[in-house]
């Protein structure tokens, strides 16, 4: 994801915003109005109550779903099953991250971010699930906004 943000600044594709934000409406409202101008990355460095940055709008347009597999022809479900051919057919393969690259954690321990006042809680707007029929073992990759119930559970 680093380097990937690094090209999107040198594109001059990722707006950062240096400033204190509070992640309860604020970073929400600061997205939307720069979402109005652009369909930039928008990374927040200074998250109050967060030992992270945020990042937002990465999925934010097709074009840039599409290039972050390579799908040049923009089409990003045949692309999608060409890299992962066990998605479609079978159980996945299991990946282990690089050495040293892989993070451990809590649900709690990512930024919590309420978008709106009505929200019930935080969320997690765009939550990639990927996840395997439990008889077939097909597998199917979507997105979800999930709130944050417990360090063990999204819904």
């Amino acid at each position: 994801m680093r380097d990937y943000l690094k090209m999107l600044a040198q594109r001059n594709e990722l707006t950062v915003i240096n400033a204190t934000v509070d992640p309860e409406y604020e970073l929400a409202a600061v997205t939307q109005a720069l979402q109005a101008r652009n369909d930039n990355v928008i990374e927040f460095r200074d998250v109050r109550g967060a030992s992270m940055p945020v990042v937002t709008n990465v999925f934010g347009s097709r074009r840039r779903l599409c290039e972050m597999i390579g799908a040049s022809d923009g089409n990003f479900c045949r692309r999608w099953t060409e890299l992962y051919p066990a998605a479609t057919a079978g159980p996945l393969p299991t990946a282990a991250a690089p050495a040293g690259k892989r993070v451990s954690g809590k649900l709690h321990d990512l930024p919590q971010i309420t978008y709106f006042e009505k929200d019930g809680g935080p969320y997690i707007t765009s939550a990639l699930f990927l996840a395997q029929h439990p008889d077939t073992g097909v597998a199917n990759l979507s997105f979800h906004r999930s709130q944050c119930i417990s360090d063990t559970e999204l819904r």
